[in-house]
């Protein structure tokens, strides 16, 4: 079973350093590893810890865009790997999960095209928790209390804590698995190289038309380093990268609005002036597509 991990890196060479020494125990998992390093000011000691690695290694140059820099390893990778690895850099295993990952793989049904590893979480329960409960937003399609889902309003549902192997409808590419033969077509959208929100979500989610997505509640990971986004550009990507994931897979426009409409007002009620930068910065958006994108079409062109 050749397996080939693309990490997409800038500037954290601590972080990708753990990485490999995590990786130096774990050679029997993976025939390759693939470096995309887009950093300006750590690029050299990016250079010798490849190198210096125990294992295959490939270093390639990129602008920083993480879904440009994860097509660039897909372009580059051994075309007689098995599986493709998406890996974040600064991705915390426990001790045995690849140990479980490659059982479940190997013991997998044949129509499977995606394998998740189990993201562990200490979450707190908070408003949007409790709004996941109520049958009116499931019922009107703007979000779900089931998790790994994708709505028909284009909001999805994250999945962490599992305590079985699932079936869902995307997976996260810090840490997720694909058969090469499935996705060898396939390449992060470029409209998502601008700005990387959701370009997972979608890569995925194209995927799982291709063959089940199945999450490994063995195969635990933690993702220690999440940043919290806000602000006035971010506030526009949510919503503009959104729009464009639920008219691209042709879902639905109206409980896209209501999702928007409902995330915005969240937004404004987290009384913080980066979030309220953010919920002007969605306000905007929605504006552009009612008023604008509604009739010149974003979306349109086919991509990736």
């Amino acid at each position: 079973m050749k397996i080939s991990i693309i990490i997409p890196t800038k500037d954290r060479f601590e972080y990708l350093k753990e990485t490999f020494n995590f990786l130096s125990k774990n050679k029997f998992f993976f025939t390759e590893v693939i470096v995309v390093d887009s950093s300006i000011r750590q690029g050299i000691k990016i250079r010798k810890l490849c190198n210096e690695a125990k294992f295959k290694t490939k270093l390639l140059r990129s602008k920083a865009s993480i879904a440009y820099q994860r097509n660039i390893g897909l372009k580059n990778l051994n075309k007689k790997t098995d599986f493709v690895m998406f890996l974040d850099d600064d991705i915390t295993f426990q001790k045995d999960a690849l140990h479980k990952m490659k059982l479940a793989i190997l013991e997998s049904d044949k129509n499977i095209a995606g394998f998740g590893f189990n993201l562990q979480l200490n979450k707190r329960i908070n408003f949007l928790d409790k709004l996941k409960k109520i049958d009116i937003v499931k019922q009107l399609g703007i979000y779900n209390s089931k998790m790994g889902v994708v709505t028909p309003s284009g909001w999805q549902t994250i999945a962490y804590n599992f305590k079985k192997n699932t079936e869902v409808s995307w997976l996260s590419t810090q840490a997720s698995i694909f058969k090469y033969k499935a996705i060898k077509n396939i390449y992060f959208d470029i409209f998502f190289e601008d700005y990387s929100y959701l370009e997972d979500l979608d890569f995925s989610y194209r995927t799982s038309k291709l063959g089940k997505l199945l999450l490994i509640h063995k195969a635990k990971y933690q993702h220690p380093n999440e940043i919290e986004r806000s602000g006035y550009f971010f506030g526009k990507k949510e919503i503009l990268n959104r729009y464009y994931f639920v008219k691209k897979n042709k879902l639905r426009f109206v409980n896209f609005l209501l999702g928007a409409i409902v995330k915005s007002g969240m937004n404004l009620t987290r009384l913080k002036l980066s979030f309220f930068l953010r919920f002007v910065g969605n306000i905007n958006s929605l504006i552009r597509i009612i008023f604008i994108f509604s009739f010149t079409g974003i979306g349109d062109n086919k991509k990736h």
